[in-house]
């Protein structure tokens, strides 16, 4: 919608390529070229045979490109137990996915798509219950391709009953990258369950 307002301000303020734009309840027709002309800021041409919209930033034509949304959110499965040593959470389903389609809930991983900078999101809350409750530590971590690439904890956690750790990153990523989500803890009464309300991963492109 922004880039549409600001397609009709550029062709309401148009003089040398007047001729050829026009406005229609469907759609707005660009003033068509086959060479760029003298960059000018603010103009917008649509350029042949290459079929793309290029934009004068004021010392050069740059081609203005659209984003393809990429990405999902997944619950964790509420049934697995965790040992305590570092293990790749059980992802359920996804609730939505975006894009060409990176996640596989049989892997437990999201496999890249595109080059481009992600916001990933990892939470985990515990749904153990234990009537003497012991402290213990819970980390989180972001693994890329089999190697960690960030992580975030606490040392002493008192309750094995709806405690969360969560870890919020933006990260550039290079289409092919495998990432995965594990945890690991040192509650060694039964290992620990997650709460699925609490505990998710998610990856969505940013741009």
């Amino acid at each position: 919608m922004k880039l549409v307002f600001t397609l009709i301000l550029f062709l309401l303020g148009l003089t040398g390529f007047a001729q050829n734009w026009e406005i229609t309840p469907n759609y707005i027709k660009i003033p068509s070229v086959s060479t760029l002309p003298d960059c000018s800021p603010g103009r917008i041409v649509f350029k042949t045979p290459e079929n793309k919209l290029y934009s004068c930033d004021g010392t050069s034509w740059k081609p203005l490109s659209s984003l393809q949304q990429e990405g999902f959110s997944a619950p964790l499965n509420c049934c697995k137990t965790y040992p305590n040593f570092v293990s790749v959470v059980d992802l359920d389903e996804a609730e939505f996915t975006y894009g060409s389609g990176g996640f596989s809930a049989s892997a437990d991983a999201y496999t890249v798509p595109s080059d481009g900078v992600y916001q990933i999101s990892a939470s985990f809350t515990t749904a153990t219950f234990d009537a003497t409750p012991v402290n213990f530590y819970l980390i989180v971590y972001l693994f890329r391709n089999g190697n960690t690439v960030r992580r975030t904890g606490h040392p002493n956690l008192s309750s094995e009953l709806n405690s969360t750790v969560r870890l919020d990153e933006a990260l550039k990523l290079t289409a092919g990258d495998v990432i995965q989500m594990k945890i690991n803890h040192n509650y060694t009464a039964s290992g620990l369950t997650p709460n699925p309300e609490g505990s998710h991963f998610s990856i969505i492109k940013l741009y």
